[in-house]
């Protein structure tokens, strides 16, 4: 059988990894948006950010803004801030130039090198069940809200082999096929899928070097609707906006993902509705100066407890809140001052919505943390693409982000600061491609691991060396990709942490020894 369509063992660590509950000490790293534009005060979207227009917008902080710079350190490549790999059929990093194509070499897959996603790569041929315009309705046999959805209708071209067009047979369909070595393919969660949305293009807001063959119409996330189980989320790539109404008996597209840290937790919070497993459940918060900051250990974002104007009384958020336009939210997050820090900002859109958790509504945020919320609407400092003269907000009743309001409106600001490097210092993500958690050696020994695995927390300009072992299952060490330096001979990547880093450890699976045959000719 083919390498590439050859179904793989996954351990039952590997398999837990999916849904084990977030580590208190995981980082998992937020994509920026990919807007590298400024906004002006008196003046149209997509000015070059020159240092005349008003500061502290998306563009001046983060990954992006180095991008801008050509200070950011990159495994793969991507437009602006993204770091993508191309990975092919059979589960290797290929070079940028690959293509797409059936083969075991060929390319199929795209990894996301920040957030350790891996996505499926649609293809333009509708006999194919990745076909790029095959659509699903949405299908779930274990929905916590108890709407599973809707088993759908024959179609597809028949490329499900018989089954319902639904989400869950395309993912059963894809996982058989172990596309890219790798049989836990899953619908991702709506967090997940607006990761990789590209907001300084539209139509669609994504880097179609990577992701080819995307339209830009409506795709299905995990994530149900909380406030009504009619619904699910699902993200519209001609804006790149996420919606609540998904109509789940509704035929959309489906991106399918692996791998990575997903977010929903596996234990039911309080403050959930519809038995809906929280995205932010209460142990990823820690509290700091007495209760007027929390930090997401998660992204490493700290962000004052109550919006501005309101002040935190030891037991809730108190007062009159502010509201400004954006130009004023900016300026006043520029000159902020508070608990002894001067960095704070605005947040980013995809920042801003990390606060929101989809398992709640009125307002959809985890109120054990951030008390007497307002369910309004709150700035970004993300200007719209695709409206001149308009920038991004995020409205807390559902938490959707809307890319529509004047920056002459006025709209209440919740700061933020940090999550450009990690908690404190930088964050070393080490990966395994053809055979999954391989033993590897660290040396300083705490650096080691079983793949997939991160360490954060690490000073800057450490070095350090990671050794794979020859062999993992049925398959071969080949090489190592990521690195500053590596020793084949010695299976050995070195790296330097000069910023945050992924590397990953390549194997190829052993072809099976045939035993010999014996022809016996015989004469007439």
């Amino acid at each position: 059988m083919p390498a590439y369509i050859r179904l793989s063992i996954v351990s039952v660590a590997a398999l837990l990894f999916c849904f084990t509950p977030i580590s208190s000490h995981a980082w998992h790293p937020l994509n920026d948006t990919g807007i590298q534009f400024c906004g002006g005060a008196f003046s149209s979207n997509n000015n070059p950010c020159t240092g005349h227009e008003p500061q502290g917008q998306d563009a001046h902080y983060g990954r992006d803004a180095a991008a801008r710079t050509g200070t950011l350190t990159k495994v793969g490549a991507g437009e602006a801030g993204f770091d993508f790999t191309k990975i092919s059929n059979s589960g290797h990093a290929l070079p940028a130039t690959a293509q797409l194509g059936s083969g075991p070499g060929d390319w199929a897959c795209t990894r996301d090198n920040v957030t350790g996603i891996m996505w499926e790569v649609k293809v333009n041929n509708p006999t194919h069940a990745r076909h790029k315009d095959h659509r699903y309705t949405w299908f779930f046999s274990n929905s916590p809200d108890g709407n599973l959805g809707s088993q759908g209708l024959d179609g597809c071209n028949n490329t499900l082999e018989g089954l319902r067009c639904n989400t869950e047979n395309y993912k059963d369909r894809v996982n058989a096929a172990s596309l890219c070595g790798y049989t836990d393919w899953r619908v991702p969660s709506i967090k997940e899928l607006e990761s990789i949305t590209h907001l300084e293009t539209f139509s669609p807001t994504i880097d179609t070097t990577y992701f080819p063959n995307t339209s830009i119409m409506y795709y299905w996330s995990s994530s149900p609707n909380a406030d009504n189980n009619r619904y699910a989320w699902v993200l519209y790539f001609k804006v790149g906006s996420s919606y609540m109404y998904g109509l789940r008996g509704s035929a959309e597209r489906v991106l399918l993902a692996r791998g990575g840290h997903p977010v929903e937790a596996s234990t039911q919070a309080g403050h959930c509705m519809n038995n809906i497993p929280p995205s932010n459940p209460d142990s990823i918060y820690t509290v700091s100066n007495n209760g007027n900051t929390v930090t997401d250990i998660r992204t490493g974002l700290m962000w004052k407890t109550c919006p501005e104007g309101q002040t935190w009384t030891g037991r809730t958020c108190s007062g009159s809140y502010n509201t400004f336009t954006w130009i004023g939210a900016l300026a006043h997050a520029e000159s902020h001052v508070f608990a002894n820090h001067r960095d704070w900002r605005l947040p980013n859109v995809k920042e801003l919505r990390s606060l929101v958790d989809e398992c709640r509504a009125y307002p959809s945020i985890n109120e054990t943390f951030f008390p007497n919320s307002l369910s309004q609407s709150y700035w970004t400092s993300s200007p719209s693409a695709d409206n001149s003269l308009k920038s991004k907000v995020v409205v807390f009743i559902f938490g959707q982000p809307h890319g529509n309001s004047s920056r002459s409106e006025y709209n209440l600001a919740w700061l933020v600061r940090g999550g450009q490097t990690g908690p404190s210092g930088h964050t070393l993500i080490v990966n395994s491609i053809g055979a999954s958690s391989v033993p590897i050696t660290g040396n300083p020994s705490s650096y080691g691991g079983t793949t997939n695995y991160n360490k954060s927390n690490i000073p800057n300009s450490t070095q350090i060396a990671l050794t794979a072992p020859t062999t993992s299952g049925n398959a071969n060490f080949t090489s190592w990709t990521g690195c500053n330096t590596t020793n084949a001979a010695n299976r050995t990547c070195t790296v330097i942490m000069n910023a945050n880093k992924t590397v990953t450890a390549n194997y190829e699976e052993r072809q099976a020894n045939l035993p010999g045959v014996m022809l016996l000719l015989l004469d007439d």
